[in-house]
């Protein structure tokens, strides 16, 4: 897809992460399964684990492993998007790691510090990994620090630790900094980044009552952008004896840290002029804000434990009124709130919709269904919320209410998990169907395909083995997704495009086809040699008017699908004579889709090429492709004369080119794509990407 994108250097294919080597062993489906499904648990223990070792307490640190491994974000990425959870699961690992060696380092707790940083770093989320690995460390350097004199020995450990992890990361690193150098994610701007996840003022109701605006798996979220971006829920319990545990910060040194880790990273994610300039600087533009709030869930969780811990161990009449103050200030935080969504919904802001707009950002067309549902969704927190004080104020008078405490977040958490969690028959991933199996029955050695209406998105293709020009991934060549755009964008030239998508075939543009004559023009240039169309998706039925009978010769209908051949449609490789050395990216634009250029005979060339005479042309010459691979392109060509073979494949560093054997000099052609300068006779010409 894309045509043609590395997916090694692409840091979510985490090709070198250790828990991928189930896809060696297992069937994929099964592989994937098992490694959505580990995320929660594996998380919860690995918090456990450390949370039992600094604080000698089993239920404390039961506690706050629940609240940590089923917390908002964990649970909504593990759906979403399996990597973000796995970069995520190690963090209490590495924390775990560095007790370890700050109580004593050996070489089985240093292997271990490296090995949980190595997989955190290649477990193929570059944000969550980074942000992780930032808080970890700064941990480790706060360890070092705290008896306010450096202990050389641990920080040294802790140093060449990080370095050696990063230098085994490598592997996966060097490739993947080229690929980002490569994509849009490099150079596009951060306005739209910062307006769109940068969250409101209140936001932290939502570590209250998760789901005030909805849940996507009730079909009914009505809050703005993507609930998983948002959510950073860790449970309201958690969060209760999380507040109690600041009152003990003067006694420990990690509630300092932990406290300090929450407050700065929720600011960070608010909107004000500090996260504004923070999320404007290089690098740090491409991250997206909300996502820090990973940091702000996962450090409730740990403070959550500690205030836990001191519940258990200190029942005095003290503590008890301080939780119980605590539980009244979140519960008229909840009802003020929902009041405040009250006035929204009757509309008694009519002045200030800009300002409410901006401090609560519902969806504006909130209104009395929706806010049925939020009052509804605050229920169970509420209840839990005043259970947990019922059992608080009773506590002498129940013996086990600890352990029923430890319960109802455990219920809560899993009722959470419960809600987002989608189950589903095996064969409706990636499920056949006609139009795939048409691709793959009649379609050439690497022909591609569109689709219309309803389209087949280009990731689906990878599954089928068969070639598609759409994709949506982080990571593709900013040259390709440069010039997909132009061809909707009435032809010009923008370094700012779409940062994870680049599709020739959308929702919201398929009617103008026909009168998108650039876009025709580069589907052609693209090889596709087949197009089909839902019809269900127009309003017209005619569709001579949209597929013009000039390019799209009919071929059949079946389920209100149509399949269409491009008659128009260039091979993938040819021979071509004639060139154009232009280096203005505009100038190659506009000639890509001037009506009045041949793009079979004219190549668009950024450089002259060496030993080529275009002035003599040939009457017969054929190039075909004999071999095609990932990572391999072999062609055969026949001329009369020298001649320019242009293959529709991006141009992307690592590629080499053999003529015969012998090395050849790629140019970019037409833009984004490839040629080489064929001599006079029969050759075999070989594409192999060797990084």
């Amino acid at each position: 897809n894309f045509a043609g994108s590395p997916i090694l250097a692409n840091f979510q294919s985490a090709t070198f992460y250790p828990l991928n080597l189930l896809y060696l062993a297992l069937p994929q489906i099964d592989a994937w399964t098992i490694l959505t499904i580990i995320q929660t648990p594996l998380a919860a223990l690995f918090m456990y684990l450390y949370l039992k070792l600094i604080l000698q307490n089993k239920q404390a640190s039961l506690l706050g492993a629940i609240s940590f491994g089923f917390s908002g974000f964990m649970v909504a990425w593990s759906q979403e998007n399996a990597v973000v959870g796995h970069s995520l699961l190690w963090l209490p690992m590495i924390l775990y790691a560095t007790e370890k060696n700050f109580i004593k380092s050996t070489w089985k707790t240093f292997i271990l510090l490296v090995f949980t940083i190595f997989s955190c770093i290649v477990a193929g989320h570059h944000q969550f990994s980074f942000q992780v690995l930032l808080l970890t460390f700064a941990y480790s350097i706060y360890r070092s620090l705290e008896n306010k004199k450096i202990n050389k020995k641990f920080l040294a450990t802790i140093i060449g630790g990080y370095l050696l992890a990063a230098t085994i990361s490598l592997v996966q690193l060097i490739p993947t900094f080229q690929a980002f150098s490569q994509s849009p994610r490099s150079s596009t701007s951060s306005a739209s980044v910062v307006e769109g996840y940068l969250v409101p003022v209140t936001h932290f109701i939502l570590a209250l009552t998760p789901d005030v605006f909805g849940n996507p798996g009730s079909y009914n979220y009505v809050g703005r952008g993507f609930y998983q971006e948002q959510v950073f829920y860790a449970g309201i319990i958690p969060l209760l004896f999380a507040v109690f545990a600041v009152k003990s910060w003067k006694q420990s040194s990690l509630i300092k840290f932990f406290t300090a880790a929450t407050i700065i990273t929720y600011l960070a994610t608010i909107r004000w002029p500090v996260a504004n300039w923070i999320f404007s600087l290089p690098l740090i533009s491409t991250f997206t804000p909300s996502r820090l709030l990973t940091i702000t869930s996962s450090a409730v969780s740990v403070l959550a434990a500690f205030g836990f811990k001191e519940y258990l161990e200190n029942s005095s009449e003290q503590n008890r009124k301080l939780l119980l103050r605590i539980f009244k200030t979140m519960f008229l935080i909840i009802a003020a709130f929902l009041a405040l969504l009250f006035g929204l919904q009757k509309n008694i802001f009519p002045n200030n919709q800009s300002i409410i707009d901006y401090v609560i950002r519902p969806d504006l067309a909130f209104d009395k269904t929706f806010l049925l549902v939020s009052i509804k969704n605050s229920v169970l927190p509420i209840l839990m919320l005043l259970g947990t004080a019922v059992l608080i104020y009773l506590r002498n008078r129940i013996p086990k209410s600890t352990y029923l405490i430890v319960s109802m977040v455990i219920i809560g958490q899993f009722y959470f998990l419960n809600k987002y969690l989608v189950l589903g028959d095996r064969k409706f991933l990636y499920p056949e169907h006609f139009v795939l199996s048409d691709v793959q029955t009649n379609q050439g050695v690497a022909d591609r395909f569109l689709t219309f209406g309803s389209p087949i998105l280009g990731n689906v293709a990878l599954d089928k083995h068969v070639y598609s020009p759409d994709g949506i991934d982080p990571i593709f060549p900013s040259r390709y997704g440069q010039l997909i755009y132009a061809a909707k964008n009435d032809g010009k030239y923008s370094a700012n495009i779409p940062r994870i998508e680049s599709n020739l075939s959308e929702y919201s543009e398929n009617n103008n086809i026909r009168d998108n004559n650039m876009r025709q023009r580069l589907i052609s240039l693209l090889g596709v040699t087949r197009v089909y169309n839902y019809q269900k998706n127009y309003s017209s039925k005619n569709f001579d008017s949209i597929f013009p009978l000039s390019q799209y010769q009919p071929l059949w209908n079946k389920d209100d699908w149509q399949a269409y051949q491009n008659k128009l449609t260039l091979p993938r490789t040819f021979l071509a004579s004639e060139y154009i050395v232009e280096t203005d990216q505009q100038k190659i634009i506009d000639g890509i889709f001037n009506p009045n250029i041949d793009l079979r005979k004219t190549i668009f060339l950024e450089e002259k090429p060496e030993n080529f005479d275009s002035s003599v042309s040939s009457s017969s010459s054929s190039a075909a492709i004999s071999d095609y691979k990932p990572q391999l392109v072999e062609i055969k060509t026949s001329s009369s004369v020298p001649q320019l073979l242009f293959l529709s494949d991006n141009m992307y560093p690592g590629w080499k080119a053999f003529i015969d054997g012998t090395p050849t000099k790629i140019y970019r052609a037409n833009f984004t794509f490839r040629a080489v300068v064929v001599p006079v006779g029969e050759h075999t010409v070989v594409y192999r990407f060797q990084p």
